[in-house]
């Protein structure tokens, strides 16, 4: 059940307050009659951290491509999958009747970030299982055979047009023709063992690793997004039987069943003189800018040092906390590389792993995060977070995690000012509270 603050009633028996000097703390004047301190002063440090890996497999969307960031430098996306029977013991005809016309691996688009460039995609044969019953990382890697089975060179992607494929149009997706020479293992399993269940396939084939293979220059390039469990997303074997002359094709699937996982690296050093790496390397630049990143990239910490001086001289009841976080248009070409759309919060335990928030179990609507296009700011409610640190509910305080939200599944890199006082849309606290 939610913990109702007794705001209202200290608000009621409380004529005025008197605060002493707390460093990093201004205060509203003690003639306030209804005892209820304000202040958007409180002390913050913040600074840039590695996130160095986060969890992928199994996620909604997979993203593939690379793009050059004049800030963020190279980021790259790429991704495995597996593919499943249709239906058990599947025989499509004699092998020795069967001649390959063509194997098509096709990818619902999902939207991008970044730029439409042209991209070269590459597609390798797993020789590693999969299983989805193991986590997967973004930093994970997969052996595979290093000659490709196909490729795509110097494509330009299109994720709003749909294409007329068997005689329909399909959605938007990417297609990929695969080698003859690949394809021909298929027919040859035709009707045996290896096409007898899952676990024999997966066996016999492993699945697929694609990547891009891109010369990077700045400004350009982009990272899209596909849904690999839609229907479009699929191999496709198209064969025809050389005694009857008649053509056909064989799906193989992916579903909720396959085992997949993204794979992200970044270059930050692909600029000159890299923001990102400086940052990295020296704490003070959180004063005038923090960097977030999504794909494993970068997160923010952020703490209050003097925060638990307001309760020096007695209880206080935390009646509002309001985190805010101003994007540094600098930083953000809003058509090219826009910031999140949502940003998160986590409570930073001393290992620097992330806990939940007890704010975010009220829902997203009183939590917050949006990215607000107006204002260009990010808003969190961490009312009760910071009346759990008051109370002495937390043991230790090592400071929040700004995070992306959904970072497994998008692209976007967020500036955000730092917090030096002396810029307008520093970080801030907005706090106001009630002395007991």
């Amino acid at each position: 059940m939610r913990a109702i603050l007794p705001a209202v009633f200290f608000a009621v028996i409380s004529f005025g307050c008197k605060e002493k000097n707390i460093p990093g703390l201004e205060v509203q004047p003690s003639s306030d009659k209804l005892g209820l301190i304000y202040t958007d002063t409180l002390t913050v440090v913040s600074y840039t951290l590695n996130e160095n890996r986060i969890r992928t497999d199994e996620t909604f969307y997979n993203l593939l491509g690379s793009y050059a960031d004049p800030i963020f430098g190279v980021a790259e996306a790429s991704f495995c999958t597996q593919f499943l029977l249709p239906v058990p013991n599947l025989d499509f005809g004699n092998p020795s009747e069967l001649q390959v016309d063509s194997m098509i691996l096709s990818l619902r688009y999902q939207g991008y970030y970044g730029n439409t460039d042209p991209q070269t995609f590459k597609v390798y044969e797993l020789t590693e299982n999969l299983l989805n019953s193991n986590v997967y990382y973004s930093n994970d890697t997969i052996t595979y055979n290093p000659i490709e089975v196909g490729a795509i060179y110097n494509h330009v992607p299109n994720t709003s047009d749909s294409i007329f494929v068997d005689g329909l149009n399909r959605d938007p997706h990417l297609r990929i023709k695969l080698k003859n020479s690949f394809a021909q293992k298929f027919i040859n399993a035709s009707g045996t063992s290896d096409m007898s269940n899952n676990q024999a396939f997966t066996s016999f084939f492993k699945g697929l690793y694609i990547k891009p293979d891109n010369v990077h220059v700045l400004g350009k390039g982009g990272i899209f997004y596909f849904q690999l469990l839609s229907n479009i997303s699929k191999l496709t074997l198209y064969y025809t039987n050389t005694s009857t002359n008649i053509s056909s094709s064989q799906d193989f699937v992916i579903n909720e069943l396959s085992a997949r996982f993204n794979m992200f690296k970044q270059d930050y050093n692909f600029v000159s003189n890299s923001p990102i790496t400086a940052a990295l390397n020296d704490t003070t630049i959180g004063n005038q800018k923090v960097y977030v990143q999504s794909m494993g990239g970068v997160k923010t910490k952020i703490y209050f040092p003097y925060f638990k001086n307001i309760a020096a001289n007695g209880n206080v009841i935390i009646n509002q906390a309001q985190l805010v976080l101003s994007v540094n248009e600098e930083g953000t070409e809003t058509n090219q590389y826009s910031p999140h759309n949502r940003l998160t919060l986590a409570a930073a335990r001393e290992d620097g792993t992330n806990a939940i928030i007890i704010d975010q179990l009220e829902g997203e609507n009183y939590f917050g995060g949006n990215y607000n296009t107006t204002t260009k700011e990010y808003r969190f409610n961490i009312t009760r977070h910071m009346q759990r640190l008051i109370n002495g509910q937390v043991a230790e305080d090592y400071g929040l995690f700004i995070l992306p939200s959904g970072g497994a599944v998008n692209a976007n890199r967020t500036v955000l000012h730092g917090c030096d006082k002396e810029h307008p849309k520093h970080i801030k606290l907005i706090l106001t509270y009630t002395k007991l």
